[in-house]
């Protein structure tokens, strides 16, 4: 037992100490985020690959109509998916227990493929386009309230801290809701 709460210490300390070094390192933007920008993108770019096969997933939605359907009676969640509508009618169905959600045209046709990668923080999302399988973005999720999303060239496109959005010139903007998935 004392065993035990010894390693418990030391796994605590070393947390504590791993906490209080990315606090040091600096804010990312004016608002007071505990994780320096440099250390977020390297861990979100860390064996990302920029091109990806996507060939596996079939180009229309093959549920596209009870989808539509569900979407129309405002029903969003479901066991193993949650569908999410755009103001343009694309669609995104996503499915984290098969750790990938899918992208929608309006007209059922596939656009885009995210495959969702972590079950700790720091979780990541990488989109890739379809059918080309080409980075569109890679997100990563820092903690709870702390999100950050890059472009495929690393540039810091929106930061999401408390419920706020922040675009890269560091001001408050609506920006669409951001999470990494039902966790």
């Amino acid at each position: 037992m004392a065993m035990i709460q010894r390693s418990q210490r030391f796994i605590i300390g070393c947390l504590s100490v791993f906490v209080l070094v990315l606090s040091l390192l600096g804010g990312v933007t004016a608002q007071e985020s505990t994780f320096s920008l440099d250390a977020v993108r390297e861990e979100a770019f860390w064996k990302l690959d920029h091109w990806m096969d996507v060939s596996m997933f079939p180009e229309k939605d093959p549920q596209r109509k009870s989808h539509k359907k569900a979407l129309k009676k405002g029903r969003h969640n479901f066991n193993d998916r949650t569908l999410t509508i755009f103001k343009t009618g694309s669609y995104r169905v996503e499915m984290p227990g098969f750790g990938h959600g899918l992208y929608y045209r309006s007209d059922g046709t596939l656009s885009a493929v995210e495959f969702y990668l972590g079950d700790a923080y720091p979780y990541k999302i990488h989109q890739y386009s379809y059918p080309f399988g080409r980075l569109l973005k890679t997100t990563i999720q820092v903690s709870p309230d702390e999100i950050f999303t890059f472009s495929p060239t690393g540039r810091l496109t929106q930061h999401w801290l408390e419920g706020l959005c922040y675009q890269g010139d560091k001001e408050q903007h609506s920006c669409s809701p951001q999470r990494v998935s039902n966790r």
